[in-house]
């Protein structure tokens, strides 16, 4: 009996030091790898196969149920030891120059599944008394696995969603590079609405419009001057989040985003025209005549509508 509490007591120092360890190490990696709003979004979409999973070995489970602190343990070992070990052995392989083929076929799953039978390892040697059968070890790889699963998902579609490349703008990236590669005679446009009013909106467009022109993936920068733009409390903006935009009837805040933006040396396409409350106030007229010139790189249609 002694023997045996002193293995439980072995057991649960160990698996608490490396879960803790590994939470730690995780949780930097995980402020470090997106935004606040990014990973509460994919902590919010790794979350949702977890319930169902665990449901479904909690069933496998019904006829001899282990205890439910080994199983949460399991859950833990997966999420945080397994992940920040995973992510260690892939850095020093980096490190000591393995290339990505050798990386992703072989490094990458042997370290993950060692890394995840670690803890049946412990099992065995420790409390050995609590695998009775095969069915005991699926459910406890189970909820490693699963575990394992939850935090690599949120680093996925964290990385999805903010790009990982340095840029923050991999979808878009990635979407120009496939138009380009299946559809290499296409002009391929960049096109928003709501930028040259906002100083900030034109910043970050500007930076994606950069980031496609690097690889020679934009033909032609698009605006869409609708009338809200221009219209002071104009209730009916679009609410973008994070960058919430105030209409601007000052035409020199447009002319100076419109200048930068044609400094690209990239042509600009400004759609559409519209009327705006009185008939003698379209949105594209208000723009200085200079975008009308033939010499200038911004190009569109220039006709007041009225309705």
């Amino acid at each position: 009996m002694p023997g045996k509490r002193r293995d439980t007591i072995a057991f649960t120092v160990v698996v608490t030091v490396l879960v803790v360890l590994g939470a730690a190490g995780m949780l930097l990696v995980l402020a470090l790898s997106g935004a606040p709003r990014t990973l509460v979004l994919a902590t919010v979409l790794a979350t949702i196969p977890v319930g169902p999973l665990i449901v479904c070995y909690m069933w496998l489970d019904r006829y001899e149920p282990e205890p439910r602190r080994l199983l949460a343990a399991g859950l833990l070992w997966g999420g945080f030891v397994a992940t920040a070990a995973a992510i260690l052995l892939g850095i020093g392989g980096f490190v000591v120059g393995v290339d990505d083929d050798f990386s992703l076929a072989i490094g990458a799953p042997f370290t993950e599944e060692a890394t995840k039978g670690a803890f049946l390892l412990l099992l065995l040697w420790w409390r050995r008394a609590e695998l009775d059968g095969v069915l005991d070890g699926i459910v406890y790889a189970g909820m490693i696995g699963i575990g394992f699963a939850f935090v690599e998902n949120i680093l996925y579609l964290a990385a999805a969603y903010n790009g990982t490349d340095g840029t923050g703008y991999d979808w878009i990236l990635n979407g120009f590079r496939l138009a380009k590669q299946y559809f290499p005679n296409t002009k391929l446009m960049l096109n928003d609405v709501a930028i040259t009013g906002m100083t900030e909106a034109t910043d970050e467009y500007l930076k994606i419009i950069n980031i496609l022109k690097r690889e020679n993936l934009i033909d032609v920068i698009g605006l869409q001057a609708h009338a809200f733009e221009f219209i002071p409390n104009n209730p009916n903006v679009p609410s973008i989040p994070g960058h919430p935009y105030v209409p601007v009837e000052d035409m020199a805040i447009h002319k100076a985003n419109l200048d930068r933006l044609a400094a690209t040396g990239i042509p600009i396409h400004i759609r559409p025209c519209e009327t705006m409350t009185r008939p003698d106030y379209c949105c594209l007229a208000r723009l200085d005549v200079r975008l009308q010139d033939p010499a200038s790189p911004v190009s569109g249609a220039f006709k007041t509508r009225k309705e």
